[in-house]
């Protein structure tokens, strides 16, 4: 008896997997207002355009930084 109630509720799960389902449509979207126009006097500057002087204005860290460039082996080699 229990076989067969399992037998009867596993194939009603097949089954329901089977089923016919609607096609998806995709909603229509309007895409127009999403990103906004770039203005034409955008800041070009970039913060690789700077100097590490001008990024690390600390006078201990840009003393730290001077020593660890002439001290720095490979670096000098590759000069």
């Amino acid at each position: 008896m229990k076989k067969t109630v399992i037998y009867i509720i596993l194939s009603g799960w097949m089954l329901a997997g089977c089923g016919t389902y609607s096609r998806y449509h995709r909603p229509d979207l309007s895409t127009e207002n999403l990103y906004r126009d770039m203005p034409a006097d955008i800041d070009t500057m970039t913060i690789a355009s700077l100097s590490w002087r001008e990024m690390f204005t600390d006078p201990k860290l840009q003393s730290l930084i001077e020593t660890g460039l002439e001290r720095n082996a490979d670096l000098n080699v590759a000069r």
